[in-house]
C-alpha cells in the first residue's frame, strides 16, 4: 500500500486491481462500529425474532388506530441493518412521532436511524427528516452529526456537509469542539466553491410538503394547527444558504481553541455572509487578518455590487474602502486548510473524549432499553390475562412479538 501525505488517501493493488481510498477527516476508530454491533448482542437476548419479523409485529400494532410503545420501535429501529428495512423503519419513526408515546422516544432510536441511513448512503432521507423534525422528531447528537458530516465530506458534497453544520448551529449543540471545527471546515469548504454553486438546492434542503389527509386507521390521538412564528427569529426562519453558514461559521469559531488570528479571519466571512455588517467593519478595521480571508471579502463584496448595478447598496463600496486599509497577516494558507491543521493537532484527544462519551451513552441506552421491556413484560399478565385461558401460554405471549402487545 502507498500512502501520500498524512490523510488516509491511499492506492491499494489487490488481486491486479488499482483501488483509490477517498480521503477522510476522522479515523477509521471514531466511528464505534465494533461498539455499535455489540448491540446485537443485548438485543438477540431479548428474543424478539428476526428482525424483519419485528418489524412486521410493530407495524401490526399501529393499525386499526393502535399504538406502539416507544421501545417496540426503539428495538426494531436498533435491530434493522438491511437497506431494504430503511423505509419501514422510518415509517415507524413517523407514525410513533404522530402518537402519545411520542414523549417517550428513545434517543438511542434517533441515533440507530441516522446511522442506518448513513451505512446505507440514502442522503435523500437524512435531509427530508433532518428539515422536518415536527414530522420525524429526529435529531443529531454530537457523534452521529461527525459521522454525518464526515461522509458527506468524504463524497465531496460540501453543500450537504455545510447544510447538516449549520442544522448542527440551529440544534445549539455548540459545546464538542471536533464538532464545531468539522462544522467549520465544512462550511468554509462550500463558501470555497463558485458563486453560482454555493446553494443549498433540494437535496439537501427539502421543502416540507404540506400534510396529506389522514386515513381513520392512522388516525393521530392529537392533532394542532403548524403555528408559524408571527415574526422571523433569525435562526430558525433562516432559510438563505449564505445566511445560514454565515452565521454557522459565527457562532462556532466563538467556541473553539482556534488561534485568535484565524478565529477573526473567519468571523470577518461569517459576518459577511450572515450580512452583521458592523462586525465586519470593526474585524476589517482591527487586527490583521488572514490574506484569504480579506482576498474572499473583497471578491464577494465586488461580485455584490456588479449584480446590483446601479441599485448597489453603498455599505458595499463602503465596506470594500475598509477591505483595502484591511492589515494582513504574513500567511498564504486558505482559510480551511489552516482549520483542517488545527483538526489533525487535537484530532486525537478529541475524537477519544467523544469515543468514550458515546460508548457510556450506548451502555445506558442498552440498560434502559432492557428496563423499559422488563417493565413492559410485567404489565402483560393483568392486560391480557382474560384472554389467555391458562399460565401455559405465556411463553407465546413473551416470545417474540408479544412483550409490546397491549
Amino acid at each position: 500500500m502507498l500512502v501520500f501525505g498524512r490523510y488516509s488517501r491511499c492506492w491499494r493493488i489487490t488481486r491486479g486491481c488499482l483501488r483509490v481510498l477517498r480521503r477522510t477527516l476522522l479515523t477509521e476508530r471514531f466511528a464505534m462500529d465494533e461498539e455499535w454491533a455489540a448491540r446485537r448482542q443485548t438485543l438477540d437476548t431479548l428474543a424478539l425474532g428476526g428482525d424483519y419479523e419485528w418489524i412486521a409485529a410493530v407495524q401490526k400494532k399501529f393499525v386499526g388506530g393502535g399504538i406502539a410503545s416507544a421501545v417496540d420501535v426503539d428495538a426494531a429501529v436498533c435491530a434493522a441493518e438491511e437497506k431494504d428495512q430503511l423505509e419501514d423503519l422510518i415509517d415507524l419513526v413517523y407514525r410513533l412521532r404522530h402518537t402519545r408515546n411520542t414523549a417517550d422516544t428513545l434517543p438511542s432510536t434517533e441515533y440507530a436511524l441516522l446511522r442506518s441511513m448513513l451505512r446505507h448512503d440514502a442522503m435523500h432521507w437524512l435531509f427530508k427528516i433532518l428539515a422536518d423534525p415536527i414530522n420525524y422528531g429526529v435529531f443529531l447528537n454530537e457523534h452521529s452529526a461527525c459521522l454525518a458530516i464526515d461522509h458527506l465530506l468524504k463524497a465531496k458534497n460540501f453543500a450537504g456537509a455545510a447544510k447538516v453544520a449549520s442544522v448542527v448551529m440551529q440544534q445549539e449543540i455548540l459545546t464538542c469542539e471536533l464538532l464545531n471545527i468539522l462544522s467549520i471546515y465544512a462550511a468554509l469548504r462550500w463558501l470555497d466553491l463558485p458563486p453560482e454553486q454555493r446553494v443549498f438546492d433540494a437535496s439537501v434542503q427539502p421543502t416540507v410538503a404540506a400534510e396529506e389527509e389522514v386515513n381513520e386507521e392512522e388516525m393521530r390521538t392529537m392533532k394542532f394547527a403548524y403555528l408559524k412564528n408571527a415574526h422571523f427569529d433569525d435562526h430558525f426562519d433562516i432559510l438563505d444558504a449564505e445566511r445560514l453558514v454565515g452565521k454557522t461559521l459565527l457562532w462556532m469559531v466563538e467556541r473553539t481553541s482556534l488561534e485568535s488570528n484565524l478565529i477573526r479571519s473567519i468571523q470577518a466571512v461569517g459576518a459577511l455572509f450572515f450580512e452583521k455588517f458592523d462586525l465586519l467593519s470593526q474585524l476589517l478595521l482591527g487586527e490583521p487578518l488572514m490574506p484569504a480571508a480579506v482576498d474572499f471579502c473583497r471578491t464577494e463584496l465586488q461580485r455584490r455590487v456588479t449584480s446590483a448595478g446601479e441599485e448597489s447598496d453603498t455599505k458595499y463600496e463602503q465596506l470594500l474602502e475598509k477591505v483595502e486599509k484591511c492589515s494582513r497577516l504574513e500567511t498564504s494558507k486558505s482559510l480551511w486548510s489552516a482549520v483542517e491543521e488545527h483538526l489533525r493537532r487535537i484530532q486525537m484527544e478529541e475524537e477519544k473524549q467523544l469515543i468514550d462519551t458515546q460508548r457510556n451513552l450506548f451502555k445506558e441506552w442498552a440498560n434502559r432499553r432492557t428496563a423499559l421491556i422488563g417493565a413492559q413484560v410485567s404489565i402483560l399478565p393483568s392486560c391480557c390475562f382474560s384472554q389467555i385461558s391458562h399460565g401455559s401460554h405465556w411463553n407465546s405471549q413473551i416470545n417474540p412479538v408479544r412483550w409490546g402487545r397491549k
